[in-house]
């Protein structure tokens, strides 16, 4: 019976390295204000920036980015682990303002993404003035 069990894990083991899988990874994500700019910082190591699908609309920034993982099958003599593993990432925030997306701007270094965005403001409150009736 154990012999069986063992048989049937290395089995599913094997498929499941050719399986595609759906991980996505966490990922830190900063929002803050600069100067009238929403600045989003979003660490992503182990990406290449053509990998990076950025979308930004008037109320927020959808970030997504997919790893292509090349799966290798060692069998020889010696020991091949593939432990860690996964497939990008996806980010949204939303904004409780608008910016102006054709505004927005990134960079990619080191695994840091920066994307500045500008903040719509909002226009002045016009002046009231409260008239007694006579």
């Amino acid at each position: 019976m154990e012999k069986m069990q063992e048989e049937m894990n290395q089995m599913f083991e094997k498929m499941s390295k050719h399986m595609p899988s759906t991980d996505f990874r966490d990922s830190r994500v900063d929002v803050s204000i600069e100067n009238e700019d929403v600045v989003i910082t979003a660490e992503m190591p182990g990406v290449n920036k053509d990998e990076i699908d950025l979308v930004v609309t008037e109320n927020d920034v959808t970030i997504k980015a997919e790893r292509k993982d090349i799966v290798e099958d060692k069998d020889k003599e010696g020991f091949y682990r593939h432990e860690r593993s996964y497939k990008g990432y996806n980010i949204y925030r939303s904004f409780p303002f608008e910016v102006r997306p054709e505004t927005a701007e990134a960079d990619y270094e080191d695994g840091l993404l920066t994307v500045r965005i500008e903040k719509v403001e909002k226009e002045k409150e016009k002046e009231k003035k409260k008239v007694k009736v006579r």
